[in-house]
This record gives C-alpha cells, sequence and structure tokens, in this order.
C-alpha cells in the first residue's frame, strides 16, 4: 500500500501536541463504545501515533495498533511503556498485503483510512464482529474552511457503497473540536503552508483573522471543529 499521509518531525510534533491540548481522542473513543464491550479484542488499523488505541485502551480487553509506519509504531510503543499500559500491542503492517488473524478481532477500525470498497472483502476476514469507519461528513470543512479535497471514503460515498451492496450498518454523526495549538506565530504559518496550498498573504489574512489566545502554555490557538461519520458494519 503507498504511504498516503507522511509523518515528519513537524506534522507529529503538531499531532501531538493537538492530541494532547484536548480530548478529540477520548471523545470519540466514547461514540465508538456503542459498538464495542468491554470484553472485545479490537484492532485499530492505520493507527498512526495510536492516540484513538490509547483513549480505547482501558475499556476493552486488548487492543492492537498497526500502521505502516514504522515511526509512528516506535512513538506509540514508546508511549504505552511511558503509561504502563499492558493491553496494547503495537505492530509495523500493511493491511492490504496482510494475513488475517487465526482468531478474529471482535472489531476492527479504520479511522481516515482508505477506501471501503477494495477493502471490505479482506476487512471481513480480520472481524467477527463489527468493521468500523470514522470518515468525514460528506461537505465536511479543513482548517482553511474549504471543502475537503479527497471525494472517497467520505459519509456519502460509504453509505452509498454499503446500501448498493446490501450491508446491514449503523451510522452516527458527530462533531468534536480538534484545533491546533501552536508556540509561535511562524510556528502557525509552517502549520498553514504544510496543510494548505493558500499562498502567503491569504496565509497571513486567514491567522490574523482565526487565531486565538492559546491555553496549556501554548500561545496561539486555531479552532477546528471535526465533522465525522462513525459506521459500524455488521459483519
Amino acid at each position: 500500500m503507498k504511504l498516503m499521509f507522511q509523518w515528519d518531525e513537524n506534522s507529529i510534533r503538531w499531532y501531538q501536541n493537538a492530541s494532547e491540548y484536548q480530548p478529540y481522542h477520548k471523545t470519540l473513543a466514547r461514540s465508538l463504545l456503542e459498538f464495542i464491550d468491554a470484553t472485545d479484542t479490537v484492532c485499530d488499523m492505520g493507527c498512526g501515533l495510536g492516540y484513538l488505541s490509547l483513549a480505547l485502551a482501558p475499556h476493552v480487553r486488548r487492543i492492537d495498533g498497526i500502521d505502516i509506519s514504522s515511526e509512528a509504531i516506535f512513538l506509540l510503543r514508546e508511549k504505552i511503556k511511558e503509561k504502563k499500559i499492558t493491553n496494547i500491542s503495537a505492530y509495523v503492517g500493511d493491511f492490504e498485503n496482510s494475513t488475517p488473524p487465526k482468531t478474529p478481532y471482535n472489531a476492527i477500525i479504520f479511522c481516515f483510512f482508505g477506501d471501503i470498497a477494495k477493502y471490505y472483502t479482506h476487512a471481513k476476514e480480520w472481524t467477527d464482529k463489527y468493521i468500523i469507519l470514522v470518515v468525514n461528513q460528506c461537505g465536511s470543512m479543513n482548517f482553511t474552511r474549504k471543502p475537503h479535497t479527497a471525494a472517497s471514503m467520505n459519509s456519502d460515498y460509504v453509505a452509498d457503497f454499503l446500501n448498493k451492496n446490501g450491508l446491514p450498518y449503523k451510522c452516527r454523526n458527530l462533531k468534536i473540536p480538534f484545533g491546533q495549538p501552536f508556540l509561535s506565530l511562524d510556528d502557525a504559518r509552517k502549520f498553514m503552508e504544510h496543510y494548505s496550498d493558500d499562498n502567503p498573504n491569504d496565509i497571513d489574512r486567514f491567522l490574523k483573522e482565526h487565531l486565538v489566545e492559546g491555553e496549556k502554555g501554548f500561545s496561539y490557538y486555531l479552532p477546528y471543529e471535526k465533522s465525522l461519520a462513525i459506521f459500524a458494519i455488521h459483519v
């Protein structure tokens, strides 16, 4: 599988700061627990830095985080050691070329990961209860208040695929704050240059209009609310 998101020093730092600034992953985990029981085993496929896995760990029997990025998995393993969590394991793996486990998970989660139309059949081999997708709601906006450019795997796309194939599912929509804190204005500019194709003048204008005073040792905060859809597909 092609690595669609490249972690680097800045993107790791920004994501870590945002994840620890606000309870985004804990809020998302609470919503996922509608479909996950305390006795369940769970796979967080494409887990990245593993914040969702960490948030789910207190509520499940076991959770495995799998990601193609060795750097992301290394950082997750360090966090597991730091927090002394005993029911999380982290593995480097490529889902498309992987072999399903001998004992299926009770749930496999794909959070902003791939194309369900391409991997549904393979994903069924990994779980005996639920395939859970977390995707953007159709028409949701990014930091610059522009529509997300990725057409695949938004809520309309997923619902259309599931309905056309007669697959049973439940869907829940939710909105969760997941803004970005910054230590400096220069760092905010670097962030926007990294994730936006706007020119420098437009970036400066946008930051002037939208940055607010930060908390928890951060000078600035860029508010942002993620509009999400959770699909729980019963297998």
